[in-house]
């Protein structure tokens, strides 16, 4: 019978002990916005409107590229670093929504472009540098132009992370 008391009141202050954590820690609620009051007033689509997931993705003049890549490093078959960057391109306004639209196309054409300077060694070394960064940021620029034309007119890194394992 005493075997069974102590292990009896270790679960329940256990669980006052759980339940007092969970009260405590509660995250207060949000305030609440008041109704507004003027039904008349109605707000005028912007110029990302209406395109999903990517309309938090432009600016103008600039279309921020969705998510992070991310480049694997390797040396002798093993991944020995990886690299995160963020890229934004610079294009005429007038071309939003076809750059827009081709966003998947510019993801898969700028990750060939980035595993392709990860293998020439590009991330190595002093790879901030402005004249990696040069090269970098001209080849990103040749696949846009393949895709879009002359309506992107730079990429530009926004992020940029290496960690070496």
């Amino acid at each position: 019978m005493k075997k069974m008391i102590v292990p009896l009141i270790a679960a329940v202050v256990g669980a006052g002990s759980g339940l007092g954590a969970a009260i405590a820690l509660k995250p207060s609620e949000p305030p609440h916005d008041p109704p507004m009051e003027d039904h008349e007033t109605h707000a005028e689509p912007g110029p990302d409107a209406g395109h999903g997931d990517h309309a938090s993705s432009v600016d103008d003049g600039f279309v921020k590229m969705p998510g992070q890549f991310t480049i694997p490093i390797l040396h002798d078959g093993k991944v020995r670093a990886m690299v995160v960057l963020s890229l934004t391109m610079e294009i005429d306004e007038q071309s939003r929504e076809a750059v827009v639209h081709l966003l998947p196309r510019f993801q898969d054409a700028f990750l060939s472009a980035l595993f392709d300077h990860a293998r020439i060694g590009g991330f190595e070394g002093d790879f901030t540098a402005s004249l990696a960064q040069s090269e970098l940021k001209r080849a990103l620029l040749a696949k846009a132009e393949e895709i879009a034309g002359a309506a992107v007119h730079g990429v530009l890194v926004t992020e940029l992370a290496r960690q070496s394992f």
